[in-house]
């Protein structure tokens, strides 16, 4: 499915702007300017890259959405226990609109991809796909404070716990207080840095949404759409 939602990516963009180019990615490697200040090697893969024909440049990252769920989750309404009919229906589909923020795990991501693709690179697209509910586009600012904090937690974690060897414990950086039971300056910090990690996960931009019957997808031998379940494989 992501070569679908980078389709829909290239469609959108090229009809907002015919200059933007949707280019291939594969690892790309902060550079020079990190490893003169840090041993660790980073690196990152977005999905592609959109490059403007002002030469700027922004990470393309797709997430695509499966509808179906198990109907162990459910709960009968009137018993609160698990669906009744889980031994005859074992899965449904079902797909609600996305919401516009984005799950706070997906911004390290984003943020990882924007500094290595360098100084040219100003901010992070994300498409958001669906199987029938369309596509969410949305943008994150490149936020350089926030990268900054990021290599300073980085470093720490490779120089405390992977260089010696050592395995981290559950919440290394946000465990420590001092003898007052108050949170030490290190965890002040740490807890500052989720927290703006926060603000930017729930500050994120909405460029559009694709309507489902906009989204240019594969058909199958008949003429039809693809189905969801690909019974005949």
């Amino acid at each position: 499915q992501e070569p679908t939602a980078v389709l829909t990516a290239l469609n959108y963009f090229y009809c907002k702007n015919p200059g933007i180019r949707v280019k291939e990615a594969g690892m790309c490697g902060a550079g020079m300017l990190c490893n003169q200040t840090s041993s660790l090697l980073i690196g990152a893969t977005p999905d592609a890259v959109l490059q403007y024909p002002n030469g700027t440049l922004e990470a393309l990252e797709v997430k695509n959405h499966s509808p179906f769920f198990s109907t162990a989750l459910m709960k009968d309404k009137r018993t609160k226990k698990g669906s009744s009919n889980l031994k005859k229906k074992k899965y449904g589909s079902r797909m609600k609109p996305l919401k516009t923020d984005l799950p706070c795990g997906y911004i390290p991501q984003l943020m990882m991809e924007t500094f290595c693709l360098g100084p040219r690179c100003t901010s992070a697209v994300i498409i958001r796909q669906t199987a029938n509910a369309g596509a969410m586009i949305l943008r994150v600012r490149r936020d350089d404070a926030w990268l900054d904090e990021m290599m300073y937690w980085l470093n720490r974690f490779q120089d405390e716990f992977v260089t010696p060897g050592i395995p981290p414990p559950r919440n290394f950086f946000n465990l420590e207080k001092d003898s007052d039971g108050v949170d030490s300056p290190t965890t002040e910090r740490y807890k500052a840095f989720l927290e703006h990690t926060k603000r930017i996960s729930e500050g994120v931009e909405l460029v559009d949404h694709v309507e489902h019957g906009d989204i240019q997808r594969t058909f199958g031998d008949w003429g039809g759409p693809t189905p969801l379940f690909l019974d005949r494989l």
